[in-house]
């Protein structure tokens, strides 16, 4: 800033426009907050998969989709495994046992003693069709993973038999 004297109304100061002004940092300024970041984000861009690259395994594979039902207490011949698509996971899409002809599960309406449900996954049992249950919850059961016998599920602060009572399901992801 410059300032020059004048006769009549005192001194007077002269800007420089902001435009003008040259600041001077160190080389470890332009280092640290510069040349590193603009680096660093360089690298990180380069280093994300393109659209052709494939994901490792442990990321780009999802939970097991598919859960084992059972007309007995213990693992048989006679159980059902029941295999989901990601989206009737995601979708938590139900499944009417007497009539989803994709399993062919008629067999297990009314007739499921136990079931085994893989980690990552959990289900909810109904007595009705349409996966339709009272506000209250006392007509379906929800479990995580595991291998239950449907003879003593946990519901709420009790233990309930839901033993050859379900009428449809539907299973979806969990963390």
């Amino acid at each position: 800033m410059k300032v020059e004297a004048s006769a009549d109304s005192g001194a007077q100061v002269h800007h420089r426009p902001i435009s003008k002004i040259k600041m001077k940092f160190p080389k470890i300024f332009n280092l640290l907050f510069v040349s590193l970041p603009v680096q660093l984000l360089m690298s990180c861009a380069l280093s994300l998969p393109s659209q052709s690259q494939k994901l490792p395994r442990s990321i780009s594979s999802s939970p097991p989709s598919s859960i084992l039902l059972c007309p007995t207490h213990t693992e048989s011949a006679a159980c059902q495994t029941v295999d989901f698509s990601p989206a009737d996971l995601a979708n938590e899409a139900c499944f009417d046992l007497k009539t989803t002809a994709a399993w062919n599960l008629a067999p297990l309406y009314k007739n499921i003693a136990s079931a085994s449900i893989p980690d990552g996954i959990e289900c909810t049992f109904s007595q009705s069709f349409g996966c339709v249950s009272e506000e209250l919850g006392e007509d379906s059961v929800l479990v995580h993973s595991g291998f239950w016998n449907f003879d003593r599920l946990p519901s709420f602060d009790v233990f309930v038999n839901f033993t050859d009572l379900a009428g449809s399901f539907r299973c979806t992801y969990y963390i």
